[in-house]
């Protein structure tokens, strides 16, 4: 569901809050992906380059993805405010 938003589409709020929740399990992810990595002791010098390029564009990509929501989580509880209470239709 979308909420028109002066002439901007924004997203539910249970969307936001869904991602929001994807995002932060994404950054958990990439913790336990990099912690197991970090143990192995055979690591060559360009395999610790790969996993800190691994780790920089995907915190980058969860963190930004958890800004994104959060803002959309905002704009859409500002639409929600803006249009008021919603009467119920007459029955008759």
């Amino acid at each position: 569901m979308s909420i028109k938003n002066q002439g901007t589409t924004v997203k539910s709020r249970a969307h936001s809050i869904i991602w929001l929740i994807v995002s932060i399990v994404g950054l958990w992810a990439g913790f336990f992906i990099l912690n197991i990595t970090g143990e192995v002791k055979e690591l060559g010098s360009g395999e610790k380059a790969l996993r800190i390029v691994f780790a920089i564009v995907w915190f980058l990509f969860w963190i930004g993805a958890m800004v994104y929501n959060v803002l959309n989580l905002g704009a859409a509880s500002r639409a929600k405010k803006a249009a008021g209470p919603v009467s119920p239709g007459k029955e008759g």
